[in-house]
């Protein structure tokens, strides 16, 4: 499935049929519903709802720890949660960044298990280089420069795109897809991060339930 990292029955028949992930959802979702008898489904009707929560932590000179976290419903909201990690104007060295996985909590479970998905993380440190990849880049109580980093979702539907503002460059480039934002090899700190995570929109499944909704009342 192209969410979750771990495919169940329904997802591996999506897989192997490559069926659109959207039209499943929504086709379940229609299909589960009209075989309840009329006065039934619209007693029963309930918005579908795909809540995501996605969150960071960051160490800042002379600032210390700060966490940041936001969330979405992918059928009634936006589908991209953007964050601002550090600060700008300030002269100060971003040192350390932590992403927490983004979670997945469905009320539809037969059409959507929750789940999450990670965030895989690469950093470039002064005095040390390319780190390994974890969830985490940078240090902490070391006074080190983070200089160059690179993320990547390890879900394929689940897109991160970034950019960092260097010392003495300002914003660079946005990048996706684990390649490198940042320097290396020039004694550069990253002093902020910008970072978009961008989901499947499931806003139509929404607007399909209103129709249905509407039509079980006869008021369409």
């Amino acid at each position: 499935m192209l969410i979750f990292e771990r495919r169940t029955n329904l997802e591996d028949y999506m897989y192997k049929t490559k069926r659109p992930l959207l039209a499943i959802i929504a086709a379940g979702v229609i299909a589960t519903m009209s075989i309840l008898p009329a006065a039934t489904a619209s007693a029963a009707l309930e918005m579908p709802r795909v809540d995501v929560t996605a969150g960071w932590t960051t160490h800042v000179q002379n600032v210390g720890n700060r966490s940041l976290s936001q969330h979405t419903d992918l059928v009634g909201g936006t589908n991209v949660l953007n964050f601002t990690l550090g600060t700008q104007g300030k002269s100060l060295r971003l040192e350390y960044v932590e992403a927490s996985p983004v979670r997945i909590n469905s009320n539809i479970s037969t059409v959507i298990r929750s789940n999450y998905c990670g965030i895989n993380l690469q950093g470039h440190v002064q005095n040390i280089g390319w780190q390994g990849v974890s969830s985490r880049a940078g240090t902490t109580g070391q006074g080190l420069r983070l200089e160059a980093i690179k993320m990547w979702s390890t879900c394929s539907n689940v897109k991160i795109r970034y950019s960092v503002h260097v010392q003495n460059i300002g914003w660079m480039d946005t990048k996706t897809a684990g390649q490198m934002a940042g320097t290396s090899g020039r004694g550069l700190a990253i002093e902020a991060i910008r970072v978009s995570i961008e989901l499947p929109n499931l806003n139509h499944i929404r607007d399909r339930i209103w129709d249905y909704e509407c039509l079980l009342a006869g008021t369409c």
